[in-house]
């Protein structure tokens, strides 16, 4: 189960952070990135520790070259979509991926 999924930047990389509750099994988990949010690119994949209580994971992408870039975190066929712009953070969300017909859309930045 996925509790959190975050992604800021700093000194031109981006940190991405996840915390997992209940590992049952060894699930593998990819990381994703993409600069128009359709294409994705492969930039890291790891297992999950089998940790009943869970566990904290992080990666450092070194190359945050333009100027927006999405992650998507794929585990067990589920994934969670973040962005981040250089130099702040945006916590835009859509989850579940995929999804049954219902998703959920957070933008915490307003609109004018």
């Amino acid at each position: 189960t996925l509790l959190s999924f975050s992604v800021h930047s700093k000194n031109e990389k981006a940190i991405l952070n996840w915390q997992t509750s209940n590992e049952i099994g060894r699930d593998k988990m990819i990381l994703y990135k993409s600069s128009d949010g359709e294409h994705w690119e492969k930039i890291y994949t790891t297992t999950s520790l089998g940790i009943p209580e869970g566990s904290s994971y992080s990666f450092t992408d070194s190359n945050l070259s333009s100027d927006i870039a999405y992650y998507k975190l794929e585990i067990n066929g589920e994934s969670w979509v973040r962005s981040v712009n250089k130099g702040k953070q945006n916590d835009f969300q859509i989850y579940p991926n995929p999804s049954i017909g219902k998703v959920t859309v957070i933008n915490p930045t307003p609109t004018s």
